[in-house]
């Protein structure tokens, strides 16, 4: 499985990480609800740790055997913070322990 964690070496050293929902978890919820589960709960830990969000996408998890069926679609928000190499393994630390799919 993918951490969802990157270490960005461009222009500085940036700390990134993707946290999720699922509709499948929540299958009467809008879209807009589900970002919003992922930002109070995932944004509310991250922010006060200096995290900004940057992105937020919509992503359709096909399946492998027949790509016009979904399996789930996921609503995925994505942190980002400036780093220093002195608080790197920190950084990364503390999001390996944060649960960054948002289960009902």
């Amino acid at each position: 499985m993918d951490s969802g964690i990157r270490v960005v070496l461009e222009q500085g050293v940036r700390v990134r990480f993707t946290a999720r929902s699922q509709q499948s978890d929540f299958p009467n919820a809008l879209p807009d609800d589900l970002f919003a589960k992922v930002r109070g709960s995932i944004g509310e830990q991250a922010n006060p740790r200096g995290y900004a969000e940057t992105k937020s996408a919509t992503v359709q998890v096909k399946d492998p055997v027949d790509d016009k069926r979904v399996l789930d679609v996921w609503h995925e928000v994505t942190y980002e913070k400036s780093s220093d190499l002195d608080d790197l393994v920190d950084e990364v630390q503390w999001i390996l322990k944060l649960d960054k799919y948002i289960a009902p």
